[in-house]
């Protein structure tokens, strides 16, 4: 049987999600046909069912998502927005099962599971999505077809940029160019198989360029993807699955919230420490970032800046440097370290009395650092694949945009706006004002 499998980039989309634990494709169908109902007046397209981590006991964690047009709430369903990302995709036609050999679903993901493993296809993080574009209305009938898309994520453009950087820095840019030898357009293309066609090529041309195994090892670790596990049985399940290669293994947190401790150090060892903020990330991106934290413990914030001093004079380290951590009760963990003026303190510009980028000038000047203090309470509002207009956006006093003159696309920080108050509660309250602008929104 020939299966047409495309590229496509899907845009950002506006949902309406449950989370449920199921055992297979028949219980995701009936529980979009349950709760299709109470969605059918605000419904904009093919309901969703994205296939989260692994099976645990039988069953997989699914979100069951209902594309809408605008913003809206319904009991029981939780509002968030759908990333853009770059998809292969297959499209099914039949049953789910029952059908002649070769016709079910199990059938069309085994051929597209093959398409991706065969041809050194590396492949996004992001959970693979289902899209039901017919057949919700024939469940439970006897007769029931189905017409469904399955997308698997697949992040083309990040790869090719990672892997030109990653041969131009082991074998320099002209067997960087040899490599990328035919990529031009090639992410903008819809078709699955030319780009895995090349991909393939491109790893073989990889193999002569960079021949040192070690380094070629490193050159495909910046182009790798993660896997979620929930045990150890999982864990070598994964670990079967790619081959047995060489793995970085990453703790699961069930954190609190997020935060970060921005610190900057001289050349003479003097420091400095920023408030903590508390972080709100979606989707992977910093969206909100709140100065200080609500509600943070003291002790807290002594121990993030005990843990940046210890990095610091580690390092003999001259600038800012940003930690960002997971609260766990009264514990902090590292999640990562930026040695640079870092998103989460961009509030400083105007809610400290010295910016995280002025101390980080006066650092590697050999300067005296200015005072960290803040004044009042500030937040940042990140803009993300989009701005709004400058005169709506400042049509609050107490605001200030600032745009980096970047090209527009989705997922990309192309600026970001800051909040100044002198009580916590008036910040929230115009944050909350600002997320509904272009860019803001969650």
């Amino acid at each position: 049987m020939s299966d047409r499998i495309t590229w496509k980039r899907v845009h950002p989309m506006r949902v309406l999600t449950a989370r449920n634990q199921l055992a297979d494709q028949g219980e995701v169908v009936r529980a979009l046909a349950d709760l299709s109902p109470g969605v059918a007046d605000v419904i904009a397209g093919p309901p969703i069912a994205l296939k989260l981590g692994f099976p645990r006991d039988g069953k997989t964690d699914f979100e069951l998502a209902f594309p809408v047009g605008e913003p809206t709430t319904r009991d029981g369903l939780v509002a968030k927005t759908l990333p853009s990302l770059p998809m292969f995709s297959i499209t099914h036609v039949g049953p789910l099962t029952g059908g002649p050999k070769g016709t079910n679903l199990a059938d069309t993901w085994k051929r597209f599971a093959e398409f991706i493993g065969s041809r050194s296809i590396l492949v996004g993080d992001d959970p693979t999505r289902f899209l039901y574009h017919e057949g919700l209305d024939t469940v439970g009938t006897g007769d029931e077809r189905f017409v469904l898309e399955v997308q698997y994520p697949y992040h083309l453009p990040m790869w090719l940029d990672a892997l030109e950087a990653g041969v131009a820095q082991y074998a320099g840019p002209e067997a960087a160019a040899r490599v990328m030898a035919g990529s031009e357009g090639l992410a903008e293309a819809l078709d699955g198989r030319l780009a895995a066609e090349w991909v393939q090529a491109a790893v073989e041309r990889l193999d002569r360029e960079v021949p040192d195994e070690r380094e070629r090892a490193c050159v495909l670790n910046g182009c790798a993807h993660h896997y979620i596990v929930q045990s150890g049985d999982l864990l070598k399940a994964a670990w079967d699955e790619v081959g047995g290669v060489p793995l970085i293994v990453e703790g699961f947190v069930a954190f609190d919230r997020e935060l970060s401790i921005i610190a900057v150090r001289a050349v003479d060892g003097d420091t400095a420490f920023y408030p903590v903020p508390e972080n709100i990330h979606e989707d992977g991106i910093i969206k909100v970032a709140i100065a200080p934290a609500p509600d943070l413990d003291p002790a807290l914030q002594e121990r993030a800046e005990y843990y940046a001093t210890r990095v610091m004079e580690d390092l003999d380290y001259v600038g800012v440097l940003a930690i960002e951590l997971f609260q766990v009760g009264d514990r902090l963990l590292a999640n990562e370290m930026a040695p640079r003026v870092h998103n989460s303190g961009h509030w400083t510009i105007e809610g400290a009395e010295t910016s995280q980028f002025e101390n980080h000038v006066r650092a590697v000047l050999g300067l005296p650092l200015g005072s960290t203090g803040m004044l009042g309470h500030a937040a940042m509002v990140n803009f993300i694949g989009a701005v709004p207009e400058a005169g709506v956006a400042l049509r609050w006093p107490d605001v200030h945009l600032h745009l980096y003159r970047k090209e527009p696309r989705p997922g990309r920080k192309v600026g970001h706006i800051t909040v100044r108050a002198d009580a916590p509660a008036l910040v929230r309250e115009r944050v909350a004002q600002l997320r509904t602008l272009d860019g803001a929104r969650p």
